[in-house]
């Protein structure tokens, strides 16, 4: 495995993992203790690759404030190994034992609750991860601000570290995704201590091709992100809710199930993703009126993903009646906003972008998506009458959101960098 490979499998691949991992976490062993012995076995190694990720977010950022997070990095791992050891595998593995002797079941459980109300378990322990984590994040961050990061990012890293800290089994998946943008940010969007080309650093060396972006661009990036973890967290929500056919059953309905929630964060992040793609896309385009039709449909796209994330829909009860409420009313209308401001962007968009004085690399891909976005909303309409409505939405979803991605990927830049990068060690190689 290469460096730079690792390095993002530390830096993105852990907080994806420790995401999925939290919204799923049962709140209690005896709720699902296979899944609750899964998780806390899962979760130490992946702090410590966590803990990792921070160290290779530092890498090249000198001075006293990067000295203090990558000394507590060891402890804060440490501190937490060992509370998540004893709360989480250890009541756990008493909760197994406990099911499997039913006759020392009350035995069982008062052992596990003495050890947890323990001083040293209930209050050294955590408040040891604790502090090492506001060390460990909030230093990292300092230090991260300091060589020229946004504040934005750097208070993204230092905010999610630290809650999934606190309360990961609560508001973990949230916490992560708050780490994950900022981290992207920190990784992707170049610090202005990197030196620029012709630079013999370390950091230089890893990362070719590196380059800083503008604001605008960054914005792009995390933007792109935030729509990205909407496909996550679906993707979650159905091994939370296996009950809930993915073939007749919409993904709006995974907010009135466990930990439904999520799925309503995961359309307010994605929608603010979209409203952020705007700023980039005039900064890039102008207020030429193709520039400026896109921005409206992405503005009401986004808008229409909040509104869907606030609202709930409204489903059948026990006795099969369905029962119409403000909410359910809202949420449907907020489909029906959105959707013309797909249809309008999906042409939009590819007109701003063929219009360029110089195309960039890669372009041509939004005529595709103008047909695909057009398409799978056609498979939806169809989907209803032969009972797979489930399936028809969630084909829309994956081109819609797949296409929001690609359009923050194609404002940051990296796809024109990543390019340039091949061509140049294509020409070194020929030489």
């Amino acid at each position: 495995m290469s460096k730079v490979t690792f390095r993002r499998i530390a830096i993105f691949g852990t907080p994806i993992g420790l995401g999925v991992l939290a919204a799923i976490h049962p709140m209690t062993p005896e709720d699902n203790v296979a899944v609750w012995n899964l998780i806390h076995a899962l979760q130490i190694p992946l702090a410590a690759l966590l803990g990792i990720g921070v160290l290779l977010l530092l890498h090249g950022v000198g001075g006293s404030a990067a000295r203090a997070p990558r000394m507590a990095v060891v402890p804060w791992v440490a501190f937490f190994a060992a509370y998540d050891g004893v709360a989480g595998i250890a009541t756990g593995s008493l909760t197994e034992y406990g099911h499997s002797h039913p006759e020392t079941a009350d035995t069982v459980i008062s052992a596990a609750t003495s050890m947890v109300e323990s001083p040293f378990i209930s209050v050294v322990l955590p408040f040891g991860a604790v502090a090492f984590a506001l060390v460990v994040f909030g230093g990292a961050a300092l230090a991260l601000r300091r060589s020229d990061v946004s504040r934005s990012a750097a208070i993204a890293v230092a905010v999610g570290g630290v809650v999934w800290t606190l309360v990961h089994p609560l508001i973990g998946a949230p916490a992560m995704l708050v780490f994950l943008i900022g981290a992207v940010a920190v990784e992707l969007t170049g610090r202005n201590s990197i030196p620029k080309p012709g630079g013999t650093t370390e950091e230089a060396r890893l990362l070719p091709g590196r380059e800083l972006m503008s604001s605008a661009q960054r914005a792009a990036l995390v933007g792109a992100t935030a729509v990205a973890s909407l496909i996550v967290v679906l993707v979650v929500m159905h091994l939370i809710q296996p009950g809930l056919s993915p073939v007749d059953h919409l993904v709006s309905e995974y907010a009135h199930g466990q930990l439904g929630w999520l799925v309503m964060s995961g359309y307010v992040v994605a929608g603010t993703g979209t409203l952020l793609l705007v700023w980039p896309l005039i900064a890039r385009f102008g207020k030429a009126g193709w520039a400026l039709a896109s921005a409206g449909s992405l503005t009401v796209v986004g808008l229409g993903l909040i509104a869907s994330g606030l609202t709930r829909i409204d489903v059948a009860g026990a006795d099969g009646a369905l029962i119409s409420t403000s909410s359910g009313q809202l949420h449907e209308l907020a489909s029906y906003v959105a959707l013309p401001g797909l249809i309008a962007g999906a042409f939009a968009i590819h007109a701003a972008f063929r219009r360029e004085p110089i195309a960039s690399s890669g372009t041509s891909i939004f005529q595709l998506f103008r047909w695909a976005v057009v398409t799978s909303l056609i498979g939806v309409l169809l989907a209803r009458p032969v009972g797979v409505t489930g399936l028809g939405q969630r084909a829309f979803l994956t081109v819609t959101l797949s296409w929001l991605i690609l359009i923050g990927i194609h404002l940051s830049g990296i796809n024109s960098k990543a390019s340039r990068t091949v061509l140049t060690k294509m020409d070194a190689l020929t030489r």
